[in-house]
């Protein structure tokens, strides 16, 4: 497999909307779940496909929050068998990922009110009002998966030994 060089610029205005989409998740998980000394309850988990929220304590059964990054969807789904997708394409805002991703969380009971406004970001538009940010390159978000595979293998080489 080749690896392409993934150029920032080339796709801030992607990054920028996957990591509004991601914080939202991870605003999920942190008003859920138990806390864990140094933040570890706000970890997500890299995937072989995509990046994860791993199991989130719900109301009345265990919920996820699943970005496949290879398929370009989000799967939200809770023990009981219940489970929805989004879809993750060009065009969508970040509001209207906010409004999909709350009425996924209502739709598999376990709604969750969160902080919308989003932290350590440049622009901080609430994300229920944030129409800017619709970017989504789905090569470049390929790559960004291959680049934090790459990256995973070379730090637990380097990491492992030290455990």
């Amino acid at each position: 497999m080749d690896r392409i060089f993934l150029n920032y610029p080339d796709w801030q205005a992607t990054a920028d909307t996957l990591h509004l989409f991601l914080q939202m998740a991870g605003k999920v998980k942190i008003e859920r779940s138990y806390r864990e000394p140094e933040w570890g309850h706000v970890r997500m988990p890299l995937t072989v496909q995509g990046i994860g929220t791993g199991v989130i304590p719900g109301p009345d059964t265990n919920f996820e929050i699943y970005f496949n990054l290879r398929e370009h969807h989000v799967d939200v789904q809770n023990t009981n068998y219940m489970r929805t997708r989004l879809e993750l394409s060009d065009g969508l805002s970040v509001a209207d990922f906010y409004g999909q991703l709350m009425g996924a969380l209502e739709f598999i009971e376990a709604p969750t009110v969160i902080n919308t406004d989003p932290q350590e970001f440049h622009d901080p538009v609430p994300f229920d009002a944030d129409t800017k940010h619709r970017s989504y390159d789905k090569h470049a978000v390929e790559l960004f998966l291959d680049n934090l595979h790459f990256a995973q293998r070379s730090l637990t080489q380097f990491l492992a030994p030290m455990r």
